[in-house]
């Protein structure tokens, strides 16, 4: 009997310590960081921030961590990308690995052709009894086996974990470790387009003809001299414009070019101060061709040095 009494009080006190740090939000990373964050499960927290282009996430975990990951889909356990970090086989290095899986619930991850996971700060393990890591992906990949996380739009958010090796817990998938999902989840909110976009078209119009005289065996000779004289109009495309959510959203306006005489286009500088858009191009339309809509007229029109001189200057 007393020999009992001592095994079960050594077995009570093992099992208190080893959640003794139990993960929580912001137990390692700073909320000015990671301002998003989710306790998942008593043992595992998952902080964010985002940009334009990237999320990153911070992992909190009670205990050292195996292999640990998140991933998402559109909805549901189907078509699941996710991003697993690992420990390799070399003592102290990790592994990251873009996944994807046809049923979350049933299927075994396969490896990306495509890997767009990167390790910002490898996994930390030490004697508090703790792993962190955090890891990074763009928003939108441009990958067919990776699903997008689009501003403003709900996904369904996956985790796991476990403390056994990575290679055993794929071939016990998803039940070797931890794991579990949300629904619903807003990663990124809705973005509001609050810049404007500058773009200016570089134009000439020959303003005069000089006559310039030569003479040469008695036969005098006229030279007509072009003297052009440069303007560059700006425009502005529209500000305070809500973005669609789309993973590609594309904003379309006329503009009214000078007709003072016969001008021609010999330049085209975009100037993208919004941080929101990707690149400006300029078409010219078919003289045949009736743009709709009302052209927008240019925000400037001013004189200005010729493209040869202007990289002279």
């Amino acid at each position: 009997m007393p020999q009992t009494r001592i095994l079960f009080f050594l077995s009570l006190l093992l099992c208190t310590f080893s959640h003794s740090n139990a993960a929580k939000c912001y137990g390692h990373h700073k909320k000015a960081d990671y301002p998003e964050c989710i306790q998942l499960d008593p043992y595992f927290a998952v902080a964010w921030t985002y940009t334009n282009d990237t999320i990153t996430f911070a992992i909190e975990a009670d205990g050292w961590l195996n292999y640990f990951g998140v991933g998402f889909s559109e909805v549901g356990p189907l078509g699941v990308d996710m991003g697993i970090v690992y420990a390799g086989t070399q003592a102290q290095q990790w592994l990251i690995g873009d996944y994807f899986t046809s049923s979350f619930s049933s299927v075994t991850p396969t490896l990306d052709y495509t890997q767009n996971w990167t390790i910002v700060n490898a996994p930390e393990q030490v004697s508090a009894n703790y792993t962190s890591a955090v890891i990074t992906r763009a928003l939108d990949t441009c990958d067919l086996e990776d699903v997008s996380i689009v501003p403003g739009i709900e996904r369904s958010f996956f985790w796991v974990y476990g403390y056994s090796g990575w290679d055993d817990a794929k071939l016990h998938w998803p039940s070797y470790g931890s794991y579990g999902n949300l629904s619903n989840l807003i990663l990124v909110p809705s973005l509001t387009y609050t810049d404007s976009a500058i773009y200016s078209l570089n134009t000439y119009v020959p303003s005069s003809t000089t006559p310039a005289s030569s003479s040469h065996a008695n036969v005098t000779t006229s030279t007509p001299t072009l003297t052009p004289t440069y303007q560059t109009a700006t425009f502005a495309l529209p500000a305070n414009t809500t973005i669609n959510q789309d993973n590609y959203s594309a904003l379309c306006m006329n503009v009214q070019l000078p007709s003072g005489g016969p001008y021609h286009i010999v330049s085209f500088q975009g100037y993208l101060n919004s941080s929101h858009a990707h690149y400006i191009t300029a078409m010219a339309c078919d003289q045949n061709v009736v743009p709709t809509g009302t052209p927008a007229p240019a925000v400037s029109l001013s004189p200005s040095l010729s493209p040869a001189a202007a990289a002279a200057a």
